[in-house]
């Protein structure tokens, strides 16, 4: 039994993120939906401070910061990544507009009609990773600024092993179509970004250092 009633499982028997997350906004009620990875373990007050940052102003989404653990980040090539992405997935401050790409589902709420009008995660993305920066593309380019809530925290439980490098790269692939549709300068420039990683997972170093730059 739930701790809650108004808490509702469903089941979505497509795999993939993608497609559980769009069952799941287009199951929800409300009239803001908040994304979250299975991963994440949210403060206490988190859902409280997402709703009221949508109340003082609704036509805008919100990005809840993640603490992902870096001090568990053994592994050199860990260690690596962790130093360069430290300061460049979240804003320097609340309350400041962060970048599309910085549209990151494992906290991120949204306005349940904006998600619903530029249609949702585009569902060519079957594996791992990027249906959030190109949601966060649709929804800025649909007028809707993205707004860091630091308050609004969670958790990442999870602790990166050099083995995820590879499964989730892997998984990149599957994906490669969704982003080969990218032809916007933006969306394109992202897409360079991810060409980087798989060049790091190939050991091609001097393209990855290119492209992770």
């Amino acid at each position: 039994s739930l701790p809650h009633s108004w808490l509702r499982p469903v089941h979505e028997k497509t795999p993939g993120a993608v497609a559980a997350r769009n069952r799941g906004w287009r199951e929800a009620r409300g009239e803001v939906v908040l994304f979250m990875d299975d991963d994440m373990a949210p403060a206490p007050d988190c859902l409280r401070r997402h709703l009221e940052a949508h109340r003082r102003r609704p036509e805008a989404s919100y990005l809840g910061f993640v603490d992902y653990r870096y001090d568990t980040w053994t592994h050199p090539l860990s260690r690596w990544v962790a130093e360069r992405t430290r300061g460049t997935l979240f804003p320097d401050s609340s309350g400041e507009e962060a970048s599309f790409f910085q549209y990151l589902t494992p906290n991120v709420s949204s306005p349940r009609a904006a998600v619903e009008k530029v249609g949702g995660f585009d569902p060519g993305f079957r594996g791992y990773g990027f249906e959030d920066p190109e949601l966060g593309y649709k929804l800025h380019r649909a007028g809707l600024p993205l707004i860091y809530l630091p308050e609004a925290s969670a958790l990442n439980r999870k602790v990166l092993l050099l083995d995820d490098f590879g499964r989730e790269i892997e998984a990149d692939e599957i994906s490669r179509g969704a982003i080969a549709r990218w032809k916007e300068p933006p969306l394109r420039a992202f897409a360079d970004y991810l060409e980087g990683r798989r060049a790091l997972q190939r050991g091609d170093f001097p393209r990855a250092l290119t492209a992770l730059n």
